[in-house]
């Protein structure tokens, strides 16, 4: 796995069996294309779909503190 750009940060992810069986189903749907590219903004984790060039929604595993008053 080789990074799209260096750098020394490093991102840390909470991630459930459902969002990883998701990312499970994008990959059987993609045929041959074995890489996806990830990316967490806004707290959730977001998949590029090299097919349609769009960005499908993950997940979140929990919710920010940010968010704690909703719960």
């Amino acid at each position: 796995m080789f990074p799209i750009t260096e750098s020394n940060n490093v991102a840390k992810v909470e991630i459930t069996r459902d969002m990883l069986e998701a990312i499970l189903l994008i990959f059987a749907s993609l045929g041959d294309i074995c890489i996806l590219e990830i990316e967490v903004r806004h707290n959730g984790l977001f998949v590029l779909n090299p097919l349609t060039g769009k960005y499908e929604v993950i997940g979140l595993a929990s919710m920010p503190p940010s968010m704690n008053h909703l719960s």
